[in-house]
């Protein structure tokens, strides 16, 4: 995740890919290679990576934002929405108030559409 912090995704993309190799059960590989990929404007492939972290562990709050942001910027809405919905729900006080609100803001963007 440091890499893709830092703007180095592209790193990211290989040492994780690598990672889900080795450890296909480990749902943060899976979350981290979903990020990788939506950092580098690959939605399709990121909510690939987050529905197999999704389904290791259907709590991971990182997940359930990373899903709903993904299906967001492929313009599914009602996946979008359900998603972010239950990172909503699930988010705690140590859950980022920036994805949070983006969260929040995704949501009501989707449900304005027509």
């Amino acid at each position: 995740n440091m890499y893709i912090d830092y703007g180095f995704a592209n790193v990211a993309m290989v040492v994780l890919q690598t990672g889900t190799q080795v450890n296909d059960t480990d749902a943060r590989m899976w979350n981290g290679l979903g990020r990788a990929h939506l950092s580098l404007n690959q939605p399709k492939e990121a909510v690939d990576a987050f529905t197999k972290a999704k389904a290791i562990d259907p709590d991971m709050v990182d997940v359930l934002f990373g899903l709903g942001m993904a299906y967001a910027e492929m313009r599914k809405r009602k996946e979008a929405v359900e998603n972010l919905n239950l990172f909503l729900q699930k988010a705690s006080s140590d859950t980022p108030p920036d994805r949070v609100k983006a969260a929040r803001d995704t949501v009501a963007r989707m449900e304005d559409v027509i």
